[in-house]
């Protein structure tokens, strides 16, 4: 039942942030994003359990076609199987230089390079 109500709530804030949201802009603009979506840890610890994550993000577009993008996330991982736990927080933080070659309609292709650094403090019950 979880699962259900974590897919519905996923579906329905990316519906929302996607019913107004341009991808695109022009010299001198400024746009935010958001995404959503469910982690699931790959571990050596069997039993995952799905988790929502969440990614916000800044872009300055100094050119019509060169953006600059900051980013924050948010995600937690866990997994337990007998005796075995684990869970972590992570929290990634990125910056990006993206190039839009050409404007296609309502979708386009990019390239971007970037750096990013994510911390987490991995924890057991011990």
């Amino acid at each position: 039942m979880k699962h259900i109500r974590y897919c519905f709530l996923v579906v329905l804030l990316s519906v929302s942030f996607l019913s107004e949201n341009f991808a695109q802009g022009w010299a001198g603009e400024t746009g935010v994003g958001a995404g959503f979506g469910f982690s699931v840890p790959q571990t050596t610890v069997k039993g995952p359990r799905y988790k929502p994550y969440s990614h916000i993000f800044i872009r300055y577009y100094a050119e019509d076609n060169v953006a600059i993008q900051t980013g924050f996330g948010l995600a937690f991982l866990e997994a337990e199987r007998n005796a075995s736990y684990f869970q972590s927080l992570i929290v990634p933080l990125d910056v990006r230089l993206l190039f839009h070659p050409a404007n296609q309609g309502k979708f386009g292709s990019y390239l971007f390079a970037g750096i990013g650094a994510t911390m987490y403090q991995p924890k057991d019950r011990a």
